[in-house]
């Protein structure tokens, strides 16, 4: 299984509604040695969805069998990412618009980030270090910190 640069291998207990994915599609043209074309589409986890598609109950065991295959992959947390849920950076620190909290990157470690946030206004308090895997991880936890 060749997995591009940025991507990894999920395991089925990372999966929660809302989960953002990418899911390969094969397709081939109908034309004589035309080669097989694949693609990694985005794709947000239901359950349900694959309960319909599958036509099971038990929609583990066939979410655990796409990823087996490997297609399935999810983008480690990035730059990007962190950006487009409404920070800005500065000088390497990421700043919320309403400038309240502060993130920084301490380390790289085997792809996951290991982030600090801040609340600026409270001397800089720490309200949260650790690892980040994903941009869904990343989103839950400032839910969980009530940063908007």
């Amino acid at each position: 299984m060749n997995i591009p640069e940025g991507y990894y291998k999920p395991d089925s207990s990372e999966f929660c509604i809302g989960f953002e994915y990418e899911r390969k599609e094969i397709g081939s043209k109908m034309i004589p040695g035309a080669q097989v074309v694949e693609k990694w589409h985005k794709d947000i986890y239901d359950p349900k969805d694959f309960m319909t598609v599958y036509n099971y109950d038990d929609w583990s065991f066939d979410l655990q069998e796409e990823i087996d295959k490997g297609d399935i992959i999810v983008k480690y947390l990035s730059k990007e990412d962190i950006l487009s849920c409404g920070f800005y950076c500065r000088d390497e620190i990421y700043y919320t618009n309403s400038q309240d909290y502060e993130l920084s990157y301490l380390n790289k470690y085997n792809k996951w980030y290991i982030i600090k946030i801040e609340d600026i206004p409270e001397d800089c308090t720490l309200i949260f270090s650790g690892k980040i895997k994903n941009l869904t991880e990343f989103k839950k936890l400032l839910k969980q910190l009530d940063i908007k």
